[in-house]
């Protein structure tokens, strides 16, 4: 549902986390003058070691990490470094959690969440487009965007072939010549 809701990362508010030396750190969105700052970067071990290494890093290379990043609606690439710093009310503040949101465990094991929920809509539907192309679906994007979705995924033909193998009723249900599949 990243299309209207944002992704992962945009939902994390805090990790607990445990580090390869067996310490132990919540990380949080911290402003960058604050105590709890100051705290993160001196803190023993591997976690004050890595953070005051990387958030002054971060902050010195912040223009050309922006200029550097691909401008798409959906990004689930692992380290979202360019994610981490953040202006909020003409103040910088480092969103240290999401350093950590698909790092899939490489960085730290999380131990603990804290989420921010976003309510259900109060209708819901699906419906699904065919394609002859995964280029004419590609090609289609736009105008479903238009519309307001809350998803859009894809279902290409190497997707669809995997299904066709193990459920003989799908060209059934397929228009003919289907390739592709946005859902």
């Amino acid at each position: 549902r990243s299309v209207a809701y944002g992704s992962t990362k945009d939902h994390v508010r805090a990790l607990q986390l445990v580090f390869a030396d067996a310490s132990q750190s919540r990380v949080e969105t911290i402003a960058p003058h604050s105590r709890a700052f100051s705290d993160l970067m001196a803190r023993p071990g591997l976690v004050g070691q890595a953070f005051s290494q990387l958030l002054p890093q971060l902050e010195s290379r912040r223009q050309l990490i922006q200029a550097r990043m691909p401008h798409v609606v959906k990004n689930c690439s692992g380290y979202r470094v360019e994610s981490i710093i953040d202006s909020v009310s003409g103040s910088d503040v480092f969103h240290v959690q999401r350093l950590f949101v698909g790092a899939e465990g490489t960085l730290g094991i999380v131990t603990e969440a804290t989420l921010g929920l976003v309510p259900l809509p109060a209708q819901r539907g699906i419906a699904m487009a065919y394609f002859p192309s995964v280029f004419a679906a590609g090609e289609a994007v736009p105008g479903i965007l238009a519309l307001g979705p809350s998803a859009v995924e894809i279902m290409d033909s190497r997707f669809l072939a995997v299904v066709r193998k193990h459920d003989s009723r799908t060209d059934a249900m397929l228009p003919p010549h289907t390739d592709t599949a946005l859902l």
